[in-house]
């Protein structure tokens, strides 16, 4: 078709290959869900270790801090409510009026022997970003759920040694 440009989908896909060399991808603000397909020498993302969370200069971080080579599979995109705990029924109440979900595959926040959860956590309460909370962990998935006070922009950037995956959200 001469003249029209292809609608484009509210999903972003972004694919980069992780090697010896400091690597980072980002995407622009926006509301769209964005995956981030990574491929490298690993294909397990390792351990979640840390969940941090910074006021920045017309911004909110959250940065999420893997242990293993590469980033899992992740998808960052908006979701409603009821969100429910694990494989339960129980609802879980996140402090927010809108909600950014961060979905990790091929990932886990415990450690497979003991059981033990491997995340320490920085509690939020910023302007943007009011709560951030770990409502699924298991079989190679890990879902945090970003509690906001209203439906705002978003960016997501991918960094390495460590391996994180940021979101940024606009105060």
């Amino acid at each position: 078709m001469r003249g029209k440009l292809p609608v484009l989908t509210t999903i972003a896909v972004l694919a980069f290959a992780v090697t010896g060399v400091q690597a980072q991808s980002s995407r622009g603000w926006g509301t769209a869900a964005i995956e981030l397909l990574v491929s490298g020498p690993e294909t397990n993302g390792g351990n979640l270790q840390k969940v941090r969370v910074a006021k920045h200069r017309g911004y909110d971080r959250v940065v999420f801090e893997f242990d293993g080579k590469t980033l899992p599979k992740s998808t960052v995109r908006f979701a409603r409510p009821p969100f429910h705990l694990g494989e339960s029924d129980s609802v879980v109440k996140v402090n927010g009026n809108a909600f950014i979900e961060a979905v990790f595959t091929s990932a886990r926040a415990h450690d497979l022997e003991t059981g033990r959860i491997t995340v320490t956590e920085t509690l939020a309460r910023l302007s943007s970003v009011r709560e951030t909370k770990r409502i699924y962990d298991h079989e190679g998935q890990v879902i945090y759920i970003l509690g906001l006070p209203a439906r705002k922009q978003f960016r997501v950037l991918t960094l390495m040694n460590p391996v994180r995956l940021v979101v940024d959200v606009k105060h």
